[in-house]
């Protein structure tokens, strides 16, 4: 993000603060004859996309202060031992042995499926070719570095101030979503989400052991999301009609062949076999994702935990400290 852009986001910053700290001075954006329009129905009109502007500035602002914190711990271990940080690194982290870069690279399952990269296009490039052999130098770099500096933040007392900007509640009526938990709960927790979109693939687990520890006390709710119907979301829609949506939002995620799948879950297949070839399944869920765009919603996996959109959709300490609090107060 250029320095341009992330002027403008603070300028929005300031203005939204500004405007809700001072409710008495309504700010007039236009005026059409006598008729005036306020800054604050501009802002009501694209809370959520305003939001998620707010949102980017603060993971900047958290990005880089985590980063500059790391750089400090560095920096003063490194002066311990009267080295330069960059010495002080390549003698504690990165003086690993290639038998511990391919323990690595097995124990992730990279040595089968090989690195995946953007280079345009998601592809996946095997780790003994060159360019597969230094992503995977670097990856283990990474890794091995953040776990090297997090362990010596166990010695250092560090505390961030930084907080999210407050999420907006969003009203989701009018949205197509299955149901299942405690369908009579106050609290509800909705997933929306494309089981080809490889960070929903990422998530699916932990969405799912949430679903088992929390299925007595939320509610569950699961609406498909994405730019373009798939076929697995057709494939969802279908095994819906012989009830057996949940079996295969549980499972589709780490699949790689629906028929198979239906099969497995013992669906009639000709049945199974026509759903997919229905336009009415398809127009159904173009018409849902319509709707959910004009939530402002734009990225998968979206958490919504009762009309509030989850900052980190891939933490399962936040999800689950929200869920108990909420369960604490309705208690």
């Amino acid at each position: 993000m250029n320095l341009n852009k992330l002027f403008f986001l603070l300028i929005i910053f300031c203005i939204i603060s500004c405007n809700k700290r001072s409710s008495q001075n309504t700010i007039i954006v236009a005026q059409i004859n006598s008729e005036k329009l306020s800054l604050e129905t501009i802002d009501k009109e694209q809370e959520q996309k305003m939001y998620d502007l707010l949102y980017q500035v603060y993971l900047i602002r958290k990005t880089t202060t985590e980063k500059k914190i790391s750089e400090i711990i560095i920096k003063n271990e490194a002066e311990k031992l009267g080295l330069s940080p960059d010495s002080f690194v390549n003698l504690k982290v990165f003086n690993f042995s290639q038998t511990e870069l391919y323990s690595f690279a097995k124990k992730n399952n990279l040595t089968q499926s090989g690195i995946q990269i953007y280079n345009n296009t998601l592809q996946n490039i095997p780790i003994n070719s060159y360019e597969g052999k230094y992503h995977l130098n670097e990856i283990y770099k990474e890794f091995k570095l953040k776990y090297f500096v997090d362990s010596l933040k166990k010695k250092y007392t560090i505390q961030m101030f930084l907080q999210p900007p407050p999420s907006p509640t969003t009203k989701l009526n009018g949205i197509s979503a299955h149901l299942r938990g405690n369908l009579n709960s106050k609290i509800s927790f909705w997933e929306f989400s494309d089981p080809e979109c490889t960070e929903c693939k990422r998530t699916s687990s932990l969405y799912l052991k949430i679903y088992h520890k929390y299925k007595n006390y939320v509610k569950f709710a699961y609406s498909y999301y994405s730019g373009d119907v798939s076929l697995s979301a057709i494939a969802l829609e279908s095994a819906s009609r012989q009830n057996k949506f949940w079996e295969f939002h549980d499972s589709i995620f780490n699949s790689k062949d629906i028929y198979q799948l239906a099969n497995n879950n013992h669906l009639d297949l000709k049945e199974f076999n026509q759903d997919l070839k229905d336009s009415t399944i398809y127009n159904e869920i173009q018409k849902n994702i319509l709707k959910i765009n004009k939530k402002g919603f734009f990225g998968t996996p979206t958490i919504v935990i009762n009309g509030k959109i989850v900052n980190d959709p891939f933490s399962e300490n936040e999800l689950m400290k929200i869920l108990d609090s909420l369960l604490k107060s309705n208690t």
